[in-house]
């Protein structure tokens, strides 16, 4: 049986490369060989047991774009890709992020190369050009790679969003969600009935990044304690001086609590009242997945893709206008006040994203790319 490949530039800890290991370890689960090639040796992941990882003898991934760098980063990866034609043959290759699928792209491949949308493009350009024409041009420039090729999107309306863009061009896109499993997810939730911490709090989950818009989650944060005093907000990422100056700033260092980025996230998910998302944009929002799977209740804004697909024809009362952090306090504070249940029997996504119908999606969407090459 030939393989899967799967390609990262690191495994640092962010949705997408979470993503990339959970489709490894779902095909070799369900008997299929896969290998995953991390384009570095950053990573932030306890890789020990996972087996056919490999790393490749790069510090890290930044400036792939630079002809030195690429020329080794190009030969390293080829070499890597050689040897798993030669021991089992090759399936099909899916790229994960710019970098993965810049480099894929320059290589001469017998098998078909798809590559992984895990967020707006035309968003995430935007957001850029916002903080520099240079850093637009440079990562438009990474984003080429994507023109006229297959592509898998990570939620349905990703699908439409990419299809819209005129030009990518591509040959094709499927959306295909990303893989949960559920059950494990549960599991790590209720390792202990005592929460993490004793006061009352709802959470946010995700990195101190300007598309996560921080601003309108603290502006919400402020305006749910004047009815709710002694409620706190906890905030799991990477606690950097810029966060902490802000939290200063706002006068909130007393009401945020500030794990940094924990081992077992469900356990602090479970306990918490409620889930906020605060975002511009996203891809598919695997946290708002997750926060679903533990039985606790999600605010989200309705931005451009991911969270309308999560709670369509579930809780789409969930979902408040992006950038209103009134919205976002009013309803949160309403959903504190009746303490909804999550029936996760009548969420209709929990079968689609299943690990093994999405790998089967994702066999089958190599399947129909080998056709079309």
């Amino acid at each position: 049986m030939r393989a899967l490949v799967h390609v990262i530039p690191t495994l640092s800890s962010g949705g997408a490369e979470k993503v990339c290991v959970r489709l490894h370890k779902a095909a070799l689960e369900h008997g299929y060989p896969s290998h995953l090639i991390v384009l570095s040796e950053i990573c932030s992941y306890d890789i020990e047991g996972i087996p056919n990882l490999h790393r490749l003898a790069l510090n890290n991934a930044k400036n792939l774009d630079l002809i030195w760098k690429q020329k080794k980063a190009l030969k390293l990866l080829a070499e890597c890709l050689q040897t798993i034609e030669q021991q089992q043959g090759i399936l099909a290759v899916y790229g994960h992020l710019d970098e993965a699928s810049m480099l894929l792209r320059k290589l001469s491949i017998n098998a078909p190369v798809l590559h992984i949308v895990h967020t707006s493009i035309a968003n995430e350009l935007a957001s850029y050009r916002r903080m520099s024409w240079l850093k637009f041009k440079r990562l438009k420039s990474k984003k080429k790679a994507l023109i006229g090729q297959h592509l898998i999107a990570v939620s349905p309306s990703l699908k439409s969003e990419t299809e819209q863009e005129p030009w990518l061009n591509p040959r094709s896109v499927t959306a295909i969600f990303n893989p949960f499993d559920v059950e494990e997810i549960r599991r790590l939730a209720d390792v202990s009935s005592t929460p993490p911490v004793a006061d009352e709090y709802v959470i946010h989950v995700g990195r101190y990044a300007k598309a996560k818009r921080h601003d309108i989650l603290f502006d919400a944060f402020e305006q749910m304690l004047e009815t709710s005093p002694q409620l706190k907000l906890v905030l799991l990422c990477r606690v950097s001086s810029k966060l902490k100056k802000e939290l200063a700033r706002r006068q909130l260092t007393e009401q945020v609590i500030l794990p940094g980025q924990v081992d077992n996230p469900y356990h602090w998910m479970k306990h918490a009242r409620l889930l906020l998302l605060s975002s511009d944009y996203e891809g598919l929002s695997n946290v708002l997945v997750e926060a679903l799977a533990c039985e606790t209740p999600v605010v989200s804004t309705d931005c451009p893709s991911g969270p309308s697909d999560v709670l369509k024809q579930f809780h789409e009362d969930w979902l408040v206008p992006c950038r209103d952090a009134h919205a976002l306090a009013e309803r949160a504070s309403e959903l504190l006040k009746t303490s909804p249940k999550v029936d996760l029997t009548a969420w209709p996504l929990l079968q689609e994203i299943d690990s093994k119908r999405v790998l089967e999606n994702y066999i089958n969407a190599a399947k129909s790319a080998g056709t079309q090459q």
